[in-house]
């Protein structure tokens, strides 16, 4: 009798089990759906007020394949005509988007309205688009500017049920990334003072581009060499100067998102030096030389000190965007670069120094010396009272 018992429990668990294997994945809806889903455009670009950068972009949904599947059913349903998703339009206003700047780069978070409203679904089931961003809205000077448009791809489900006169309701929405994986696409906070649609922060569901443009393209700092963004040069004066002496600087470039992943060439008379933006390079030159940063975009955070100068007293002249600044200090100089002319020009004097006055090492001396003549004086002064 337990025998038999025990089979017919085993045989229940076995078929138990293979129903539930022929569930379609579509049969179970996920935790929950969204009710509003929005995606986000993250754009990074140099600080606004050293160069306008571009302001729209358009994302497209594609309706693929399989785009509907029947709830309960085991295969999409191809019968269906699945409603087209209008190209959704992100635009960026400089005027009063505020976004937030670090170090030069500015990044601005703005999300579109519910991607689930007005539109009408036939049948209940779940609807599935491919969302991408179109790119070459933005035609771009090749010689001076660089947009890199998002790659990011991502699957949106929509679930629609019926209510209780038979009309189509959406229940919501999911998004997965190319993975697989599943993102957040709830709206997010909006930044109090911002711009329309303006964001604190991006939502899973998010797009990201980076807008750089070159420093010094609009004014070069050295008319020779078109490619330079920043251009750090030397002078030596004064009648101790020597044009073999040679002096040493240190270089940083901050680690932004504008330039994460990037390297650019500083040119110097003894050699290129890549430079990574976050990690600091040396560098020397003489009286006459100079260094070039090429190719480095505007909004670029940078920073130079001349630590060995010998008997020279340095001093230095500092240009940001062509506009004329006030450095950090005689060896100290940096700051963010500008679509105009960037440049930082040091100039190290060492002049023959003339004795003039007193000595310090012999006032001793011309105190005793001083002493013994106001002595000698009252001697004199008191000899001569005593004769007459």
């Amino acid at each position: 009798m337990n025998k038999r018992l025990g089979k017919i429990l085993t045989f229940a668990v076995v078929l138990g089990l293979g129903v539930l294997s022929s569930i379609p994945v579509f049969a179970a809806d996920p935790a929950t759906p969204e009710p509003s889903v929005v995606l986000t455009k993250t754009l990074v670009t140099p600080d606004k007020t050293v160069v306008t950068a571009p302001n729209v972009f358009n994302f497209e949904f594609e309706v693929v394949e399989d785009s509907f599947t029947p709830h309960g059913a085991t295969t999409p349903d191809t019968s269906v005509t699945v409603p087209d998703i209008t190209d959704q339009v992100v635009s960026f206003t400089p005027a009063t988007d505020l976004g937030t700047t670090v170090d030069g780069t500015t990044t601005t978070y703005k999300q579109t309205g519910n991607l689930l409203e007005g539109i009408t679904f036939p049948e209940a089931g779940v609807y599935k688009y491919l969302i991408t961003e179109k790119t070459g809205t933005y035609v771009v000077d090749p010689a001076t500017e660089e947009l890199v448009y998002s790659t990011a791809s991502y699957t949106l489900y929509v679930y629609v049920s019926r209510d209780a006169d038979g009309n189509s309701i959406v229940d919501g929405g999911t998004v997965e990334d190319e993975d697989g994986k599943k993102v957040d696409p709830a709206p997010t906070t909006p930044l109090p003072g911002g711009g329309s649609n303006e964001v604190e922060a991006a939502n899973g569901f998010n797009f990201t581009n980076i807008y750089r443009k070159q420093a010094g393209s609009i004014t070069p700092p050295d008319p020779n060499n078109p490619e330079a963004g920043l251009v750090i040069s030397k002078t030596i004066t004064g009648d101790l100067s020597n044009t073999a002496d040679e002096f040493t600087y240190s270089f940083l470039l901050a680690d932004t998102p504008l330039v994460s992943g990037e390297t650019y060439i500083l040119s110097t008379p003894t050699g290129d030096i890549t430079i990574t933006p976050g990690t600091a390079a040396t560098f020397t030159l003489k009286g006459g030389e100079q260094a070039l940063l090429l190719n480095a975009p505007a909004g670029l955070s940078f920073r130079v000190v001349e630590t060995d100068f010998g008997y020279y007293t340095p001093s230095n002249a500092l240009e940001l965007n062509g506009v004329t600044t006030t450095a950090e200090s005689n060896v100290i100089a940096g700051g963010i670069l500008g679509e105009n002319s960037n440049r930082t020009d040091y100039t190290n004097n060492w002049e023959t120094t003339t004795p003039t006055g007193i000595i310090l090492n012999n006032l001793p001396y011309v105190i005793l010396i001083a002493v013994a003549m106001t002595g000698f004086g009252a001697y004199i002064v008191n000899k001569r009272r005593h004769r007459a």
